[in-house]
């Protein structure tokens, strides 16, 4: 009997074994066509990949031509700007010296009133009334600055100025000191201290040989030398001339004659430079 049951038993599993030999196949079938399908699929899409880095270095490529070649056109653009700029400097500064030119011939007189004017605009009163008179009297300046507007050779004068900046003087009485003008002339040393005690806007430059007063007006600077030179002569002392010059710009200011306020009354004479002596061993 049990060699009947084990016949039994072989014979069974020898029909079910093909069935789960068979099943087993179709199983390992199917998984191989799974493979293959995912092997297809990560083949196309690292194809994909691929073609993709191909496009974008190929795409890399042309945008690197197009900013080289939009790099090269900007710095011809540029080059082509820098030598329109530097033709612009260039006439720029012939501009400027053409200007610094004109500036130059206006220093040398070739202002008009106007334009005096207009640079002394800002100016003290005193100083504008000054520049007026002068312009008026002995035509436009010889130069003008932020400072000072002067006149060469004027009239009796070997220079005039008129200054920015006004000085207050007291004597004969309060007026501001703006108009400067000098002649040439040879005082003696022993007199200064009484021309300084005189007036003291009167001036003297010994080395120069020059003599000048500054005053608010032409005539005051006429009278002033012209007493100074008697000072200086001999003539009339401090005291003496200091009246004189009070009574002189009191008839002036009335109307009435003042001669020693119209024109210089003396004459100088050769050459009025000192240029001393070296010291010893110098």
């Amino acid at each position: 009997m049990l060699t009947q049951l084990t016949t039994a038993t072989l014979f069974a599993a020898l029909l079910v074994t093909p069935v789960f030999a068979q099943s087993s196949s179709t199983a390992d079938q199917t998984r191989m066509q799974k493979q293959g399908m995912q092997t297809n699929q990560a083949q196309a899409a690292d194809k994909s990949k691929s073609d993709k880095k191909q496009a974008s270095h190929a795409g890399d490529q042309s945008k690197a031509r197009n900013d080289h070649a939009g790099k090269s056109a900007t710095a011809h653009d540029g080059m082509n700007r820098q030598g329109m700029d530097h033709q612009g400097m260039g006439h720029g500064m012939m501009k400027q010296g053409g200007m610094a030119q004109n500036d130059h011939k206006m220093m040398q007189g070739q202002m008009n009133a106007a334009q005096v004017q207009k640079m002394t605009e800002g100016w003290p009163e005193p100083s504008r009334k000054a520049i007026q008179a002068m312009s008026e009297k002995y035509g436009p300046p010889a130069a003008v600055t932020a400072d000072m507007v002067l006149w060469n050779e004027a009239g009796p004068w070997k220079r005039t100025a008129v200054y920015r900046e006004a000085v207050p003087h007291q004597f004969p009485m309060p007026h501001m000191d703006v108009l400067q003008q000098w002649t040439d002339y040879k005082a003696p040393p022993s007199k200064y201290d009484e021309l300084a005690m005189f007036d003291g806007s009167v001036v003297l430059a010994r080395t120069a040989g020059e003599i000048s007063a500054r005053c608010d007006k032409e005539p005051a600077n006429i009278l002033a030398l012209n007493l100074a030179d008697e000072v200086a002569s001999g003539k009339r002392s401090v005291e003496e001339a200091r009246k004189m010059y009070g009574e002189q710009i009191k008839a002036l200011m009335e109307g009435k004659p003042a001669p020693y306020t119209e024109k210089l009354m003396f004459t100088t004479a050769g050459d009025t430079q000192a240029p001393d002596k070296a010291l010893a061993g110098m």
